[in-house]
């Protein structure tokens, strides 16, 4: 029950972030509110950590908040620069992924490229032991990539 509560309180914190984001107030206030709730969701989750201890693998509440304070730190972070400061050429990919996030998704769990990277990258196992299944993860998602690339280039978008 109680891990039911917390998937709730993520779901209202997103709410919360999405009403800030769409609300009149000026982009600089949106940012400084994004960033003062984050802080402040952070130092509750570090105090109640004290009495019920941040554990990813059971979701406990001192985690939500203090995962939901960092997820409100990047998305100021990112706000600022992009929607306040105009930075938006570097982030371009993160919007090539965003826009077809379900196909990057499905594509990542459903099609395996790994069969591409290992092609690519054979016969530099021996040369490369530890680096060698960074190679094959990077080239998966380097696949996933072009695909999504492809698609925000002729703006298709699959939406649900």
């Amino acid at each position: 029950m109680l891990s039911s509560l917390n998937f709730s309180v993520t779901v209202l914190l997103g709410s919360l972030a999405g009403m800030l984001l769409k609300s009149s107030i000026s982009e600089k206030r949106k940012s400084l509110s994004l960033l003062i709730i984050g802080v402040v969701l952070i130092l509750l989750g570090l105090v109640w950590s004290l009495q019920m201890p941040i554990i990813k693998r059971l979701w406990t509440s001192s985690m939500t908040l203090f995962s939901g304070g960092i997820c409100f730190l990047l998305m100021a972070t990112f706000y600022y620069l992009i929607d306040v400061k105009r930075v938006q050429k570097p982030f371009l990919w993160l919007k090539i992924y965003g826009m077809n996030s379900i196909v990057s998704y499905v594509l990542f769990e459903a099609v395996n490229f790994k069969s591409i990277g290992k092609s690519l990258f054979f016969g530099l196992e021996q040369f490369s032991e530890d680096l060698y299944p960074f190679f094959i993860e990077l080239s998966q998602v380097g696949c996933v990539f072009l695909v999504l690339y492809f698609m925000y280039k002729r703006d298709y978008y699959v939406k649900i």
